[in-house]
């Protein structure tokens, strides 16, 4: 768990979001070595991910960065970029 005071920037945020992501995909079996997590690679479409993958790093973002989403605010996150904008609003960081 991340002290969101810590965090200021957007790359932090970034940075910490392609942790979980990547901690995901390892978990999931879908992570390999020539796999590469770009901000605008799609959960779906170039990561692989399933709506279990998405959930399960939802969560562990929720937790490391301790903000609360709704599902619907996930509805129209397709990539890392949707979902760090997203963070940083919910923590006040300027973009």
């Amino acid at each position: 768990m991340v002290n969101n005071e810590q965090i200021k920037t957007k790359e932090q945020v970034l940075k910490g979001l392609q942790e979980e992501l990547t901690y995901v995909l390892t978990i999931t079996k879908k992570m390999s070595d020539d796999k590469e997590i770009r901000p605008n690679s799609l959960f779906g479409e170039d990561l692989g991910m399933d709506s279990l993958d998405i959930v399960e790093f939802v969560a562990r973002s929720e937790a490391r960065f301790r903000f609360h989403a709704k599902d619907e605010d996930f509805e129209f996150m397709h990539n890392l970029n949707d979902v760090s904008d997203f963070v940083c609003a919910k923590l006040e960081i300027e973009l």
